[in-house]
């Protein structure tokens, strides 16, 4: 008799302990802990991928969401290490969620950058064909269209580099419009035919130094892109001897930039931080011209120097895309110095 009574006082008491246990555990069995470790460290990973992705694109968006998925991350090892594993699998799922968001809200701003560039780009260059051909033009409606073209693109880089995509993208747009309609007012005045004849001359020169270039140093695809430069030269001709100035000189300049991808390769390419040094050079040699007093060049320099500064944070901070984007933006405006200080005009 007393033999069962310690029999059956042993038996409440581990069925006493393994309770407790159990309860303890929030009533999770081992499949349900390890379920949850590994979505855990599955977070660990994806949040430190998320951190990359931040690190680049710099989001405030993103960066919040990361702030987020960091602290649940946290509150969520220290539930699963304290044996709350409900309450653990809860925070790790919305850590997770917030990781993903950032991870998003990064790669958005990535193609947003990409396609905004593309189109500053486009912007820039026709509205640097609408300069050559109507900028020495004395008809004052078509000065007052560069000089407002030439404003709204310079804002468009600003907003551009503040990461302020759809404003930057919208005056872009405008710039291009401009651009576009400077273009076929100069062509129904005639000044298509003498500015495509002076620009054949140049880049039938500039070809024949690249293929000079080339053969020295015998590169197969500097080859290829050449043969297609001049191609695009061919072309532009055809176009011209039909009367059709704008696509000629269209073909002109995609002939020029075929020729300078060919020369490129012949050379190895050209870095960021060579770029920036031969532009930094150049615009010392314009500050050397500029007369003192004159408000309008040193307001120039003044824009070209701060471009160079930010492209050479950017580089610092190994952000190549905005670096470029400043160096092109000192381009720009080292041009226009370069013109005004030609003829006294922007």
């Amino acid at each position: 008799m007393k033999l069962s009574i310690k029999i059956i006082l042993s038996a409440i008491a581990l069925s006493i302990f393994v309770s407790g246990v159990v309860q303890a555990q929030g009533g999770a069995t081992d499949a349900t802990v390890n379920a949850v470790r590994r979505h855990l460290e599955q977070n660990d990973r994806l949040i430190d991928k998320a951190r990359e992705s931040v690190h680049a694109s710099n989001v405030p968006m993103a960066v919040l969401a990361l702030k987020q998925a960091v602290d649940l991350q946290g509150r969520a090892w220290e539930r699963f290490h304290g044996r709350n594993y409900r309450l653990a699998k809860e925070l790790a799922k919305s850590a997770e969620q917030n990781a993903q968001k950032a991870i998003a809200a990064s790669r958005r701003t990535e193609e947003n950058q990409d396609a905004v560039l593309r189109k500053l780009e486009r912007a820039r260059d026709l509205l640097e064909k609408a300069y050559s051909i109507a900028g020495d033009h004395q008809d004052q409606g078509l000065q007052n269209m560069l000089e407002s073209a030439r404003t709204n693109l310079e804002r468009a880089w600003e907003f551009y580099r503040e990461q302020q995509y759809r404003p930057a993208w919208k005056l872009a747009n405008q710039t291009e419009g401009v651009a576009k309609k400077i273009l076929r007012a100069a062509e129904r005045a005639g000044l298509g035919e003498s500015e495509y004849e002076r620009r054949m001359e140049q880049i039938q020169n500039w070809l024949d130094r690249a293929d000079q270039i080339i053969a020295d140093c015998d590169s197969p695809k500097g080859k290829q892109l050449l043969e297609k430069a001049k191609e695009s030269l061919q072309r532009a001709q055809r176009l011209a001897r039909e009367g059709r100035y704008e696509p000629a000189l269209k073909a002109l300049q995609q002939a020029k930039r075929l020729g300078d991808q060919a020369s490129r390769d012949c050379q190895g390419g050209e870095r960021i931080q060579e770029r920036l040094d031969r532009l930094t050079a150049q615009a010392e040699r314009l500050s050397d011209q500029i007369q003192p007093g004159d408000g309008t060049a040193e307001r120039l320099m003044a824009t070209v120097r701060d471009q160079l500064r930010l492209s050479a944070e950017y580089i610092t901070l190994e952000q190549p895309r905005s670096a470029v984007a400043s160096l092109k933006a000192a381009e720009l405006s080292m041009k226009q110095l370069e013109r005004y200080l030609r003829t006294g005009e922007i």
